[in-house]
């Protein structure tokens, strides 16, 4: 399947609905900013669909005209201020489907290619199945859900937080390569060298994304959460990493292949709410969502009281973003939502635009937990070691950003113990050792 994209401004095509599609698997066959150009691609790719940001006409007369011309197949995202002429719109007889702004370019994208592989919207002039499906407004988007959705979606169930501990959940949408896995290792690092506890526990990495964590602590891939699938002993899934002569780090390991993995959402579902038992605070490194879901992030994102979206500074970034909001909410999820923009390079959007991108699709944005700038520290965590990094004032940029997120998502954990940890020098964190479980 083709698609010709279609609006006035490049950029945002580009940017924003460009990656969308490609992640769904749409070649994007061209890029057009005019109403000519749409023409003449048009009637050179008549196997393609155009979705087409309406305004690019100047009147909705001449965009009804126009697009009614065309000899392919039309998706239509209308402006808001032209909300009123979308009977006009749903007419044309080449309709695939229709939008109104502000849309998720990711379930803009998904729609489209399912729409176009039924061959719906190809009927007469004034078909009924366009009249009655052919556009669907995004509802306000909520990041805090008090009400979750009966029954959630895609065969989920409603929110249900456990009753035990508070489950973090570190995600980064359908982005995958933003420093995600890095950023949970930072967290639960900085946790256990300052032995932030509660309830005389450690924190729990939940380590789903696999096997990112596995290679970096240098852990043996079992035993793992299949040793907990069958014999429902959380233990004995459990590994322990530790530091030289310092705190110790208990992690139970995802599958090999999350994306791959094929499991029934109860036993992920039991999986966490065990790990919620028997740990105060649980943090989860969730994979990213492909297009098709991913039990091993969805059934997780329920349970958890606060997901921290991890997103690289870019225009994709922001459209990730967008999809992954628009997934919380459709999936009914109720957790605390917190932004992470994370520089991997040293180029990329200030966090001003990125976050009036977000807002500028999405109606608002979650609260910014931190901002990681891009450091060569980070290279570090590669060899087993905590970064040191202490400028001139003893302070570091990333563990300040590490600290800001530690605040926002643990607390108040992140306060105990406090004035032991003041009283307590600083040390760097030595060699990992990873201690496998023996019964």
């Amino acid at each position: 399947m083709r698609i010709i994209l279609t609006g006035p401004e490049e950029g945002e095509l580009t940017g924003a609905a460009y990656p969308a599609f490609i992640v769904a698997g749409v070649e994007v066959a061209a890029v057009a900013t005019a109403p000519e150009t749409l023409a003449e691609l048009a009637g050179a790719l008549p196997d393609a669909v155009a979705v087409v940001q309406a305004e690019v006409y100047p009147t909705p007369e001449a965009a009804v005209e126009g697009l009614g011309a065309l000899p392919c197949r039309v998706a239509v995202v209308l402006p808001t201020w032209w909300e009123g002429e979308r009977d006009r719109f749903a007419s044309l007889p080449n309709l695939v489907a229709g939008f109104t702004a502000p849309v998720s370019w990711a379930q803009v994208a998904a729609e489209v290619k399912t729409r176009a592989q039924r061959g719906r919207g190809t009927g007469k002039r004034g078909s009924g199945e366009a009249r009655k499906s052919g556009h669907t407004k995004v509802e306000k988007p909520r990041l805090r859900a008090n009400t979750p959705a009966p029954g959630g979606a895609q065969g989920l169930r409603a929110n249900t937080q456990p009753a035990g501990g508070r489950v973090v959940a570190l995600w980064s949408g359908p982005a995958g390569g933003v420093g995600k896995t890095t950023l949970a290792l930072l967290l639960v690092g900085y946790a256990a060298e300052r032995r932030v506890r509660a309830d005389g526990c450690p924190l729990l990495l939940l380590a789903l994304a696999e096997p990112s964590v596995s290679a970096r602590l240098a852990l043996p891939r079992v035993p793992n959460v299949t040793a907990f699938f069958e014999t429902e002993d959380l233990a004995r899934a459990v590994q322990t990493v530790g530091w030289e002569a310092g705190p110790t780090l208990p992690v139970v390991l995802g599958p090999a292949r999350p994306r791959e993995g094929a499991v029934e959402r109860e036993r992920v579902a039991a999986l966490v709410e065990a790990a919620a038992s028997a740990y105060p605070v649980v943090v989860a490194d969730l994979p990213a969502l492909p297009p098709g879901g991913n039990v091993w992030s969805l059934e997780p994102l329920l349970h958890a009281r606060a997901v921290v979206l991890v997103a690289a500074p870019s225009a994709a970034g922001v459209a990730a973003v967008v999809e992954s909001l628009a997934t919380l909410r459709d999936i009914g999820a109720s957790a605390g939502v917190h932004l992470v923009i994370n520089r991997r390079v040293a180029s990329g959007l200030p966090l001003r635009e990125f976050v009036e991108g977000v807002r500028s699709l999405w109606g608002e944005c979650p609260p910014v937990a931190a901002e990681v700038p891009y450091s060569p520290e980070l290279a570090a965590l590669d060899r087993g070691e905590w970064p040191e990094g202490v400028g001139s004032n003893g302070r570091s940029t990333l563990r300040e950003a590490v600290e800001a997120l530690t605040r926002a998502v643990l607390w108040p954990w992140s306060i105990v113990e406090a004035q032991e940890v003041a009283s307590r020098p600083r040390r760097r964190l030595g060699r990992l050792i990873s201690v496998e479980v023996v019964d």
